[in-house]
């Protein structure tokens, strides 16, 4: 706050441009107006933030310590997660509040993923994911590791393991804190170069449900 002192103009009061006059104890002050923090509320504008909340609960689902293991390397101008919130920012339908999990993609690459063949339940907590990797395919090595991703596409809550090894061929995974029976799991499985500087792309989810 600025204080004016008097001379041939005097004092003023009011909004001068983004002035604003005043006084305070019987003193002329001035001070810049303040700052208008606006909350727009247009559909569009709505309609963005539930798009980013929703794909927010999508990242924490698949696993930010996931995320960053396959996506910080080859962020450009950004972090792995905001790369990952970018690239999937269009799975979310806030209109009808559903999810394309058929879309989501959990790493961005271009390694063949593994061939997934089958997802079972053997009990209650756990489901079975069967994959093969065939080194036919030349962008695979022998030393690639793999990840898995399992969503609950009911309750949003998820559970990933990495460092799987590519010859594993059927892997116990832990189903999502919170699932019960009925729910809706999709199940990504990808790869990557050991060191991390290759992974694979996604293919679409398998889907099981809960029994």
């Amino acid at each position: 706050m600025g204080i004016i002192k008097q001379g041939i103009l005097g004092g003023f009061r009011g909004k001068v441009g983004s002035v604003v006059g005043g006084a305070w104890k019987g003193i002329a002050t001035m001070r810049a107006m303040p700052l208008t923090v606006a909350n727009p509320r247009t559909p569009s504008q709505v309609n963005n933030r539930d798009r980013n909340t929703a794909i927010l609960a999508l990242a924490q689902a698949v696993s930010i310590s996931f995320i960053r293991t396959y996506w910080n390397r080859f962020a450009k101008s950004m972090s792995g997660f905001n790369m990952f919130m970018s690239v999937n920012k269009n799975v979310y339908n806030p209109a009808t509040l559903v999810y394309d999990w058929a879309s989501v993609i959990v790493s961005n690459g271009t390694i063949t993923p593994p061939v997934v063949s089958a997802v079972t339940q053997t009990e209650h907590g756990y489901v079975d994911v069967e994959f093969s990797y065939p080194l036919t395919d030349n962008t695979r090595l022998s030393s690639d590791v793999v990840g898995i991703v399992v969503v609950n596409g009911i309750q949003l809550t998820g559970h990933a393991v990495d460092n799987v090894p590519n010859s594993a061929g059927v892997w116990t995974v832990d189903v999502p804190v919170g699932t019960e029976i009925g729910d809706i799991l999709y199940v990504y499985v990808v790869s990557r170069r050991a060191d991390g500087t290759l992974t694979s792309y996604t293919t679409s989810a398998q889907v099981f449900n809960v029994v």
